[in-house]
This record gives C-alpha cells, sequence and structure tokens, in this order.
C-alpha cells in the first residue's frame, strides 16, 4: 500500500504525463495499483551454446567444464506501477523509478 505523499506523487505524476484517456475505450477511467509489482527480464545466458558440446565435438575431454563456464547474469528487476482502466480492462505497466523520478526533475528545475 502506498502512503498518502506516495499517493500524491503519484497522482502527480500520471497528470503531468498527461495519461488522461484510455486508449482502447476513450474512457476517463483510470485507476493505478496499491503496490508496485516487479517485471523481472530473465537472466541472459552466460554463452549462447553448450561448451560441453563444442569440447566433446573437437574430441576434447569435457569433464570439469563446469568450472570454466561463467554463471549467468543477474535478472534485472524494474518496479512497475499497474495502470488500469475500470471501464474496459485495458492495463498498462509504468516503471516507477522512472515516472516518479521525472516528476522530481521538473519540481527541481521550476526552483531554480
Amino acid at each position: 500500500m502506498f502512503t498518502p505523499e506516495q499517493s500524491k506523487r503519484i497522482e502527480d505524476a500520471i497528470t503531468a504525463k498527461g495519461i488522461l484517456h484510455c486508449p482502447m475505450c476513450r474512457q476517463r477511467a483510470w485507476v493505478y495499483g496499491d503496490r508496485l509489482i516487479l517485471l523481472e527480464a530473465g537472466p541472459q545466458p552466460a554463452r549462447p551454446f553448450n561448451v560441453a558440446e563444442v569440447y566433446r565435438a573437437r574430441g576434447l575431454p569435457a569433464r570439469g567444464l563446469a568450472a570454466l563456464v561463467p554463471p549467468a547474469a543477474p535478472p534485472i528487476v524494474y518496479p512497475m506501477l499497474t495502470l488500469l482502466c475500470e471501464h474496459c480492462g485495458n492495463t498498462v505497466l509504468l516503471e516507477a523509478a522512472l515516472l516518479l523520478l521525472q516528476g522530481r526533475r521538473r519540481a527541481a528545475r521550476g526552483r531554480r
């Protein structure tokens, strides 16, 4: 659940972006989720091929290869805010950090 301050910042950021009407039904029925969801971009494979198969194909021993293969990169996780049209069910995911940081940058520019 968002605090009242966080809710205000979210509402201000959405309004500043001009997100008014749903592009599917043209209604102004947006609501946002009560918490962030995490969208995970899965780990990228360390190698695009099977190292053991390459070694075997070349006639080399394939034992102990696990130590030679670097681990897969950790996944990238994006905190997302769900925006849902209560009229038609259209759902949009907004990258929360980017949405909220842009609102802060605009406010900081206005103070200069």
